[in-house]
C-alpha cells in the first residue's frame, strides 16, 4: 500500500516557537489527553499539504482537530491506543502529488479499511476504559457513555473483550473477508498439486503389484493431463457464468472423491484411468475458479499479492505431496496415500461450505453475494455501489432477478480470440509452460546423464525451486503491488515482473550453457526456476486486468495453451535428444531459451493490461467457421444458422 498519513500539518515544527517540543517529544503547551471534540485547541502552524506517513501526531491536541482538518476520503489508518477517542474516525489525507489520476489500477477498497479501523478503535477504547484511573477525563467520559447505554463501565469493557477474542481466534476474526477467501483458495490449490503428484510416487509399487508394463503406467498418468487440458475452457466458462465460489468446491470435491476411490478403481486399468481423468479435469477447472474469485473480491491494488499467494499453494502442494508420500507408502501401503490425500480434499470441502462461507456471509454479505452469477466487470464494488445495488435488488419486482440473469450476454469467445492482447497472452502462456514443465520433467535426467550426479542428489536439487516457490511467489506479488502503489502504470508493472520471470530464466539458462563446472550449471538452472514464480504477478494477473467480468474464461483459454505447451515441450525434448544423439544443447537449451524470448516479446510488445469491454467487441463468426459450416451442410448434416 502507498504511504498514508494523517492530514495534521504542513511540515515539521522548525521555526515555530509556539510549538517548541519538550524533552519528552510533546509540545510544552500540549493539554492533557481527553476523548472530547469540544473546544479544540488550534494546531500550531498547520496547513493541508504536509505529508507525514505512518507517524504519530507531534501534539496530543492534534487529536481534537476539527473535522475540516481531516480528509474525508480514502481508507482509514490505525491510531495508537493511547490517543483513541470513542466515535472518532480518523482518515488519511489524499495523495496530491504522487497519486496517478487515471487507470483502473488505482482502485482502493475504502469500505474494507474503514471496517478495520472501527475494530481497532473499539479495541483501543476498551483498553482505555480498563485503565481509567490513569486519566480522570477518560474515566468521566466512559461513565457518561455507559450510563447512556444503560450498562456499567465494567460491563462495557467485558462486552468489548468478548467481541475481540485473542490468540489465533482473534487473529482470524480480524482478517478481512477477501483475505479469508484467498487463504481457502491457497489450501485448495495446495491440495490440487498433492493430488497430482501422488500417482508419480504410488505408480511404482502399484505397477509392481499389478504387473503393469511401462506403457500401461504411462497411459494412466497421461490421462490426468488429458482431463486437465480438456477441462480448462469449460471450467473458465462456468467460473465466469456461475462464479468461482461455486465452481471451485465442486471441482475439488470431484477430484477428491476420484482420488479416494482410486485403490478400488485400480482393480482394472480402465477404471483407474477414469479416476485419473476426473482428477485432471477437476484440477483444470480450479485455476480459472480462483482467478474469478480474486477478480470479484480483490481490488487492482492488491490482486498481484492475492494471486501469487493463492497460486503459491501449488508449490506448497508439490513439496508437501512429494515429501509425505514415501513414508506413507512405506508404512501404510500405497492405498493409504490415496485415502489420505483424497480425504483431506473432502475435509476442505466440508470446512469451506459449512464454516468459511457462512462466516463470510455474516461478515461481508455484499461481497459474498458478488461471488456468484455473472461478474459486474468492474471488480469489487465501492460502499456506495454496494448500497445502490442492495436498494435496487430490494425494489425489484418478483422475477426481476431471473430477468436480469436471462439478459446476461453470452461469453464473447470470438471477441477474446480477435483481441491482440488475448493472442499475446496465449502465446506467452504456451512459451512459459513449455519452459517450466519441460525443464522440471527432464532436469533429473540431465543431472544424472550429463553432470554425473546420482539419482537422489538429482531429485533433491530438482525440488529446490518448488521449496522456494511459495516464498518467491509471495515476494513477487508484493513487489508488483508496491510498484503499483508507487505510481507505476499497471501495464508497466505487469511487464516488469513478467520480464524478471522469463528474461531471468533465459539468462540463467544461458549462464548454465556457458558454465564448465557442474556446480555452476546446477546453480544457474535452479536460479532460473526460482525466478519463474514472478510470472504469477504478471501473466496470471493479466486476465483480471483485461476483464474482471470474464477473468475465469480468459484464463481458461490461456491455460489450455499452457497445457499444450507443456505436453509439446516434454515430448519434443525427447524427440530432439534422439534425433541429435543425446545433445542437450539442441534438445533442451536452445529450444527453451528461444521459447522464453519469444514469450516475453509477445507479452511486452502486444499485451496491454488496460481493461477491455469485450461485450462491445466484434463477436461474430469467423470466416473459417462459415466455411466449415458450409462443408458440413454440403455433407447433408443438419447445421442450423
Amino acid at each position: 500500500m502507498a504511504h498514508m498519513g494523517l492530514r495534521l500539518g504542513s511540515g515539521p515544527g522548525a521555526g515555530r516557537p509556539s510549538c517548541a517540543p519538550s524533552p519528552n517529544g510533546l509540545p510544552s503547551s500540549a493539554p492533557s489527553l481527553a476523548p472530547t471534540l469540544s473546544a479544540p485547541p488550534a494546531i500550531c502552524g498547520c496547513s493541508g499539504s504536509f505529508r507525514q506517513p505512518w507517524s504519530w501526531p507531534a501534539s496530543r491536541s492534534q487529536l481534537a482537530a476539527p473535522a475540516s482538518a481531516l480528509s474525508t476520503k480514502g481508507p482509514a489508518v490505525p491510531v495508537p491506543p493511547s490517543f483513541g477517542a470513542p466515535g472518532l474516525k480518523l482518515q488519511p489525507r489524499q495523495h496530491q502529488q504522487h497519486q496517478p489520476q487515471d487507470g483502473a489500477h488505482q482502485e482502493v477498497d475504502a469500505h474494507r479499511s474503514r471496517e478495520e479501523l472501527e475494530q481497532q478503535l473499539r479495541r483501543s477504547v476498551a483498553a482505555s476504559t480498563s485503565t481509567a484511573t490513569t486519566s480522570a477525563p477518560v474515566s468521566a467520559s466512559a461513565s457518561v457513555a455507559s450510563s447512556a447505554s444503560g450498562a456499567s463501565p465494567s460491563g462495557s469493557a467485558e462486552a468489548d473483550a468478548t467481541a475481540a477474542p485473542g490468540g489465533l481466534e482473534g487473529w482470524w476474526a480480524s482478517k478481512p473477508a477477501n483475505d479469508k477467501l484467498v487463504f481457502a483458495a491457497t489450501l485448495a490449490l495446495m491440495l490440487s498439486n498433492m493430488g497430482k503428484v501422488d500417482m508419480s510416487v504410488a505408480i511404482v509399487p502399484m505397477s509392481a503389484e499389478m504387473g503393469w508394463s511401462a506403457s500401461v503406467s504411462g497411459l494412466v498418468q497421461a490421462l490426468f493431463y488429458t482431463g486437465y487440458m480438456l477441462a480448462c475452457i469449460p471450467g473458465g466458462y462456468l467460473a465466469s457464468r456461475s462464479g468461482g465460489r461455486l465452481v471451485l468446491p465442486v471441482a475439488l470435491g470431484a477430484w477428491s472423491i476420484a482420488t479416494f476411490v482410486a485403490p478400488l478403481a485400480a482393480a482394472t486399468v480402465p477404471t483407474l484411468s477414469l479416476t485419473r481423468f476426473v482428477v485432471g479435469a477437476g484440477q483444470g477447472v480450479a485455476p480459472s475458479a480462483v482467478v474469478d474469485i480474486v477478480a470479484r473480491t480483490v481490488p487492482v491494488s492488491g490482486r498481484a499479492s492475492a494471486t501469487t499467494t493463492s497460486f503459491g499453494g501449488l508449490h506448497l502442494g508439490t513439496v508437501v505431496g512429494l515429501l509425505a508420500a514415501p513414508p506413507i507408502v512405506n508404512s501404510l501401503g500405497w492405498q493409504a496415500l490415496f485415502y489420505i490425500y483424497g480425504g483431506l480434499g473432502l475435509v476442505w470441502y466440508a470446512w469451506f461450505e459449512s464454516v468459511i462461507m457462512p462466516e463470510l456471509a455474516a461478515q461481508d454479505p455484499s461481497m459474498t453475494a458478488a461471488l456468484t452469477g455473472t461478474a459486474s466487470g468492474a471488480g469489487p464494488a465501492s460502499a456506495a455501489d454496494k448500497a445502490a445495488a442492495a436498494a435496487a435488488a430490494a425494489a425489484a419486482p418478483a422475477g426481476g432477478a431471473a430477468a436480469v440473469k436471462a439478459a446476461a450476454p453470452p461469453v464473447p469467445y470470438r471477441a477474446f480470440l480477435r483481441s491482440k492482447e488475448m493472442q499475446a497472452l496465449m502465446v506467452t502462456h504456451f512459451c512459459n509452460n513449455m519452459y517450466y514443465f519441460t525443464l522440471l520433467s527432464w532436469l533429473p535426467t540431465y543431472f544424472v546423464q550429463d553432470l554425473g550426479m546420482d539419482l537422489s542428489q538429482a531429485s533433491f536439487m530438482s525440488m529446490v525451486p518448488a521449496m522456494t516457490g511459495f516464498l518467491v511467489s509471495n515476494l513477487a506479488g508484493r513487489f508488483a503491488d508496491w510498484l503499483l502503489a508507487g505510481g507505476m502504470p499497471l501495464p508497466t508493472v505487469r511487464k516488469t515482473v513478467q520480464s524478471i520471470s522469463m528474461l531471468g530464466s533465459a539468462a540463467a539458462m544461458t549462464g548454465a550453457l556457458a558454465a564448465d563446472e557442474p556446480a555452476w550449471v546446477v546453480g544457474f538452472m535452479i536460479a532460473g526456476l526460482t525466478a519463474h514464480p514472478f510470472t504469477l504477478a504478471g501473466l496470471f494477473c493479466t486476465p483480471n486486468d483485461l476483464s474482471s467480468r470474464y477473468a475465469g474464461a480468459l484464463l481458461g483459454i490461456s491455460n489450455t495453451c499452457g497445457a499444450l505447451g507443456a505436453v509439446t515441450g516434454i515430448a519434443a525434448c525427447g524427440l530432439l535428444l534422439d534425433a541429435t544423439g543425446g545433445s542437450w544443447e539442441a534438445g533442451l537449451y536452445y529450444p527453451l531459451i528461444g521459447m522464453l524470448l519469444a514469450g516475453i516479446y509477445a507479452y511486452v510488445a502486444h499485451c496491454n493490461n488496460n481493461p477491455i469491454d469485450f461485450d462491445s467487441r466484434d463477436n461474430s463468426r469467423f470466416e473459417w467457421e462459415d466455411r466449415i459450416r458450409a462443408s458440413l451442410k454440403g455433407l447433408g448434416l443438419p447445421i442450423s444458422g
